[in-house]
């Protein structure tokens, strides 16, 4: 019995202690913020190129049969950056980033017609890209911006979760979003609650 309570004694002393260990070296954690550039692939004579910005929690499935329904129409590029739950990139340089990127893919497929596809947390990073890039020699090149679920007025990650999400999973996202800021995460996440959030 002793011995059963030293050990509950040592794991509540514990947890606090891990928790601001976390807290002080979190934010330090996940800051890269470099944006990476996949090779173009499909049909280099339409002078067509379309690039792909991928949203939270990337996943190579994801724009997968996309892309290839794309091959036909034109080149494709994919761009891609930190954006794991636990990211700590500066969104304004991911936003840099991108606008960098979409002028290299530019410039190295000599492409006269830009379609830019970006999804959710990507959308709003790519409009953020755009809206910096007023004196880029780029832009005129860029036709068309398809900007799917995009977070344009932010969102707000403490809120009452969605009615149909279950019990479970409402409590993880309880505990990942107490735990996040606790422990000085998601920088990249929240970035967009605190700005974007309507007052």
């Amino acid at each position: 019995m002793r011995r059963s309570m030293t050990y509950l004694l040592m794991l509540c002393l514990a947890v606090p202690i891990a928790l601001v260990a976390f807290g002080f070296i979190g934010g330090r954690l996940a800051t890269d913020s470099r944006v990476q550039m996949g090779k173009p692939s499909g049909d280099i004579s339409k002078g067509k190129l379309f690039i792909l910005v991928h949203g939270m929690s990337p996943n190579e499935d994801r724009w997968a049969s996309a892309e290839r329904s794309l091959y036909e129409e034109g080149q494709v590029v994919r761009l891609s950056y930190n954006a794991t739950a636990w990211s700590n990139a500066d969104p304004e340089r991911v936003a840099w980033g991108i606008g960098q990127r979409i002028g290299e893919a530019i410039n190295e497929t000599k492409a006269t017609d830009v379609v830019i596809v970006a999804h959710s947390m990507g959308a709003l990073l790519t409009r953020r890209a755009l809206l910096g890039s007023r004196q880029k020699e780029w832009l005129p090149f860029v036709k068309r911006v398809v900007l799917l679920a995009g977070v344009n007025r932010g969102w707000d990650l403490g809120a009452e979760p969605p009615a149909d999400v279950d019990d479970l999973k409402r409590l993880k996202m309880r505990i990942g979003y107490w735990a996040a800021n606790l422990m000085n995460m998601s920088k990249l996440t929240f970035s967009f609650e605190r700005v974007l959030r309507p007052a």
